[in-house]
């Protein structure tokens, strides 16, 4: 029977798949992570990848024009995510011409990792040599996605050329459990520019090497350098001694600038002794994101009830916020009934 194809609801899938997975792929991001969010954005981008299936071949024209018109992450997965299912070679070159930028590689990866491994794997170990760094980290990416072993090529991904290949071969190393590594890592920490020196750092940390310093301060400018990276605050904590980190805490708590990261930071202690403290921080329009991200780590259960206790209206949050926001705030969360919900936890 001919299959009748609709160009509307082709280009409503194309838009649905690569908004759904972008969505999917900032949820993911997320630190506490919200498992009802991403469960939710991968059945609706898997809905929407198989009106594309359906479509088959029809799919490209719109597919290929959204690429050119956005070159975003969403749009460059959905495509790529085809591509491989396909096996058409003529178009995965084409979506792959756009891995040299930052939204095509994460596209891509996302594809890679979505995708069954018997498609992309001849494709991966083809780049595992390829001469183009971006190919190459997208490789290392496959691996350290689905935690697998590069096997003998480790050892050379460790020395690329390229400070990115080398930073993600770090990423590998940990994650496909290669103790035989520890030297080659602790040598890129010690010789390495930033970027190579935290990854080979946090690699040490996760092969289980005893934390110290060396380990802890490229972790801790990192964490400074981008206050938004709650993994690798995670990672931070994890790795420090609880004095220590408390104390660092307790510093960064002085200055306006860091504060958010140390209230942010508390959540990850474990210490629920701490909440009528995150109540108060709550009520500072500065810190109550990062106080009410805190608590959510203490008290995971409060997702759940999540829209009852926070507000995206300045007025339900006091006179502070309506000064510091005006009409256009964030959802956050609503001191009083943070309060009360911990009162009946």
């Amino acid at each position: 029977m001919e299959v009748r194809i609709v160009e509307d609801v082709i280009r409503a899938h194309a838009e649905g798949a690569a908004f759904c997975w972008a969505q999917f792929s900032l949820a993911l991001q997320t630190d506490p992570v919200d498992q009802v969010v991403i469960n939710r954005r991968r059945t609706e981008t898997e809905a929407h990848l198989d009106g594309l299936r359906i479509a088959g071949t029809a799919a490209w024209p719109i597919l290929i024009d959204q690429l050119e018109t956005y070159e975003e992450r969403g749009e460059i997965f959905a495509a790529a995510i085809l591509a491989f299912e396909q096996s058409n070679e003529r178009r995965l070159l084409q979506v792959l011409s756009l891995a040299e930028t930052d939204e095509g590689r994460e596209g891509l990866r996302g594809a890679i990792a979505w995708a069954a491994p018997e498609l992309t794997a001849p494709y991966v170990r083809k780049w595992l040599d390829s001469p183009t760094p971006a190919l190459r980290w997208l490789a290392v990416a496959a691996f350290v996605d689905r935690s697998a072993d590069p096997g003998t090529r480790l050892e050379r991904l460790l020395s690329d050329p390229d400070d990115k290949v080398r930073a993600l071969a770090c990423t590998a190393a940990a994650k496909a459990h290669r103790d035989d590594t520890v030297p080659r890592l602790r040598e890129l920490l010690e010789t390495s520019r930033a970027e190579v020196e935290l990854a080979a750092a946090t690699g040490l940390l996760e092969l289980g090497h005893p934390p110290d310093d060396t380990l802890t301060t490229p972790l801790r400018r990192a964490v400074l350098a981008a206050p938004g990276n709650v993994p690798l605050l995670r990672k931070l904590v994890r790795a420090s001694p609880a004095k220590d980190i408390r104390a660092w805490f307790a510093m960064l708590l002085q200055d306006s600038e860091t504060a958010p990261i140390a209230v942010r930071g508390a959540g990850l202690l474990g210490d629920k002794t701490i909440v009528p403290w995150l109540v108060e921080q709550m009520r500072e329009p500065a810190l109550a994101d990062a106080a009410g991200r805190a608590f959510l780590d203490l008290f995971p259960e409060a997702w759940e009830a999540w829209d009852d206790l926070t507000s995206l209206d300045p007025k339900d949050h006091g006179p502070a916020f309506v000064e510091a926001f005006g009409d256009e705030m964030e959802v956050l969360p609503i001191a009083v009934r943070i309060a009360e919900f911990f009162e009946k936890a």
